[in-house]
């Protein structure tokens, strides 16, 4: 008897156990979303700020009245400062691709200047010089981007396309004259970045362009202060005469090399 209650007494629990069991298994199991996967695809508004050091490779060249070439002297003007502005673009993404275009626009505190010497070929006594004062007020870019993630959120990229900017050049040739030109000019430029996610919606890159914007040119004409003087050898004589209006010319070819770091902010 006593063995035929411990035995009930067994079933039951087991039973018991088994149910619950049951029970348990019918119930809902709730597991956490995982995050979106991060996508590159979307329009983007950013700005950023940087620095340039440029070089503007200047021949200036100076005529007599008569079209004449007297002297021409070459030089490079180191064009550096600090760089500003905002970008705007659209990326597609395929698996690791992300490929894009991106056009930016900055203001730029890029100057410098060079002095250029007529010799002997003046003969201009106290002599001719001419200041060159040039600065890239500003320039833009419009570029496709070709780029590859290293990690989801991790772009590294090439970049390149058109370039334009605005070059002011101004100056004094001898004494007094003064002139002042500006001009947009068009070309290429190329360079590579880095972009990665920093938090929600927000991306960081820093990023290299050289860029080339042809040539910038302009001619100024004075009379100069002094005279043009001759000597007789043989006589041992010195003669002088008021010197005559001179033309100047100069070209420059400007490149330049950009560091810069920036900001987006993508929308979906």
């Amino acid at each position: 008897m006593r063995y035929r209650s411990l035995l009930l007494a067994s079933v039951a629990s087991s039973a018991i156990g088994l149910a619950t069991a049951a029970s348990g298994a019918d119930m809902p199991v709730y597991l956490k979303a995982p995050p979106p996967v991060w996508s590159w695809t979307g329009f983007y508004l950013g700005g950023n700020v940087g620095y340039g050091w440029g070089k503007s490779d200047t021949t200036v060249s100076f005529f007599d009245p008569s079209g004449n070439l007297l002297s021409s002297s070459n030089g490079a003007i180191g064009m550096d400062g600090v760089i500003g502005g905002g970008q705007i673009g659209y990326n597609w993404q395929n698996r690791n691709w992300v490929w894009g275009l991106e056009t930016d626009l900055q203001a730029s505190g890029q100057k410098g200047s060079g002095t250029f010497v007529c010799g002997l070929a003046c003969g201009i006594v106290p002599g001719v010089s001419e200041t060159i004062n040039q600065k890239l007020d500003w320039f833009g870019t419009v570029r496709g981007r070709l780029g590859y993630t290293v990690t989801p959120t991790v772009l590294l990229y090439g970049t390149g396309g058109l370039a334009y900017g605005d070059i002011k050049t101004d100056g004094t040739i001898s004494d007094p004259a003064a002139f002042s030109v500006s001009t947009v000019k068009t070309g290429w430029t190329a360079g590579v970045g880095v972009e990665a996610r920093i938090v929600g919606n927000w991306t960081a890159k820093i990023e290299y362009l050289f860029m080339d914007l042809g040539h910038a040119s302009g001619s100024v004409t004075d009379q100069p202060t002094g005279n043009i003087c001759s000597i007789n050898h043989t006589a041992s004589v010195t003669s002088c005469q008021p010197s005559n209006a001179l033309t100047s010319n100069f070209s420059s070819a400007f490149t330049d090399n950009i560091v810069r770091v920036g900001v987006n902010y993508k929308f979906n």
